[in-house]
């Protein structure tokens, strides 16, 4: 085909959000349970920020006082730096909250299936998802809200309207407490100028750089020490800006997730990867150079595959024996 006939064949969807809101009963019932928590946590999901619900997000927690606990993907849909985040204290979150609000956030091993040890014994699960299928996958939903999110949280922002409610400063206070004392921890570790550099320093200077450029620039990390401490240490202030394994839990996405986004977006990216991870996708930066796309790649690297301690000396006989 020509290019011509190839556009031709290009088709746009009049409406690629359709709204479908959840029933009243089920908004109804949601705000009835809030009201009772003590401890309400909200739990945000990459898909939310795929909703592009972040305003009526936004909206909601600035009228509840409800902390917020962002998944990474999510990351920006409300800013890192808001007062209402436990990202720096999440296990206390977790672990104290009775009430969780669910926006677009599986309930899957990332958040230990809803139960074990990570979560408070008695919590209770409102969960606001557009996929009926995802409802009790991993437990009982005490409150499910099926539907697209925007709609589910204007419904709920509209609730709010009719009879405001707010979390207790006593919850407020504490995980903003717990919170501060766990980044003062990190800000230390970022301020070392110790030689060789941790991950920690390192990812402290990139953060001032990133935060004056954050407008107009998506991260895409990758790694296993280099993905968790880039998570906890570069804030993200806008939504769908930051690309990483999510729930598949592997290395080797990271520089095509980068020339996806530049190519998508005309954007300008930062690749954040630790040693191992390039080692799975490095040649990929040939792909990048060849069509000068805008991405600045910075590897972290500490010699580890994972720990990097590991010592084979061929010992323990054929790794591939022949059957």
């Amino acid at each position: 085909l020509s290019k011509d006939a190839a556009k031709a064949n290009l088709w746009t969807p009049a409406d690629p959000q359709p709204s479908m809101p959840p029933s009243r009963a089920s908004v109804d019932a949601a705000m009835a349970l809030l009201r009772q928590a003590k401890h309400p946590l909200m739990v945000i999901g990459k898909g939310a920020a795929i909703a592009r619900a972040e305003k009526e997000i936004r909206e909601f927690i600035g009228k509840t006082d409800i902390p917020f606990q962002p998944m990474s993907m999510a990351k920006g849909v409300v800013p890192d730096d808001d007062p209402h985040s436990t990202a720096s204290c999440r296990s206390l979150a977790l672990g104290n909250a009775d009430v969780v609000l669910l926006v677009g956030a599986r309930l899957n091993w990332m958040l230990s299936f809803g139960q074990g040890k990570p979560w408070n014994s008695q919590v209770r699960f409102i969960q606001i998802d557009i996929d009926p299928e995802e409802i009790d996958n991993s437990r009982k939903i005490d409150v499910p809200m099926v539907g697209d999110i925007r709609s589910a949280m204007m419904m709920l922002n509209g609730a709010l309207e009719e009879r405001p409610f707010t979390a207790s400063e006593e919850w407020l206070g504490l995980i903003r407490k717990a919170g501060a004392a766990n980044k003062a921890k990190f800000a230390a570790k970022e301020r070392s100028e110790q030689v060789p550099m941790s991950h920690f320093n390192a990812l402290g200077a990139i953060a001032k750089v990133y935060d004056r450029h954050h407008e107009d620039l998506i991260l895409a990390n990758e790694g296993a020490n280099s993905l968790d401490d880039c998570r906890n240490i570069i804030a993200m202030r806008e939504p769908r800006r930051r690309l990483d394994c999510g729930t598949w839990g592997v290395m080797g996405c990271g520089t095509g997730y980068a020339i996806g986004a530049a190519v998508a977006t005309g954007r300008k990216v930062l690749y954040i990867g630790g040693d191992s991870a390039f080692g799975f996708d490095g040649m990929e930066v040939e792909t990048a150079c060849r069509y000068r796309l805008p991405i600045t790649f910075v590897v972290l690297n500490n010699g580890g595959i994972y720990r990097g301690d590991f010592e084979n000396l061929g010992t323990d006989g054929d790794p591939s024996p022949l059957t």
